[in-house]
């Protein structure tokens, strides 16, 4: 073999390990992206969206509750989603946000979907009052019961 073979020979070695060395770095970055993407859904998969509206709420951020409400998507949730209480989250988030249309059909959600808590009932008075539904406010207020009775501020509703 002469010296023209062998730079030749030399330099399709050099390309053909280049290329093996490529082919291995392109493997190991998808499976880095497949685990980091695995991983990722398993991060969202363990937050539980209510629970983070909730705080959220209670800590005055209804933007962002909003925002985390609104990413969940319902016709997805299993039997186990408690629609209830997000649609009450949700009430709440809209009432605050002065969305009151919005609140009220959320509140009426929430009771349809098995919503035990009485108070639901007095936020729905709250949003229905805003939108000067008297008649239906008055309604909700009856149907809160003692829950009612407890709130002297809104005695003036009725």
């Amino acid at each position: 073999m002469g010296k023209a073979d062998c730079t030749f020979q030399f330099g399709l070695n050099m390309k053909i390990t280049t290329l093996i060395v490529l082919i291995v770095l392109v493997k190991v970055n998808t499976l880095n992206a497949d685990t980091n993407a695995s991983q990722q859904e398993t991060f969202e998969d363990e937050i539980d969206p209510i629970s983070l509206a909730a705080v959220l709420i209670e800590d005055k951020h209804y933007e962002r509750a909003k925002t985390v409400l609104s990413a969940v998507n319902i016709k997805k949730q299993t039997s186990g989603f408690d629609f209830a209480r997000f649609h009450l989250l949700q009430g709440l988030v809209y009432l605050e946000l002065s969305e009151y249309e919005d609140s009220v059909k959320s509140f009426n959600l929430s009771i349809k979907a098995g919503q035990k808590d009485k108070v639901v009932y007095l936020f729905l008075a709250q949003g229905e009052y805003r939108l000067k539904n008297f008649a239906a406010a008055v309604s909700a207020l009856e149907k809160a019961g003692e829950e009612a009775e407890k709130a002297a501020g809104l005695f003036i509703m009725k």
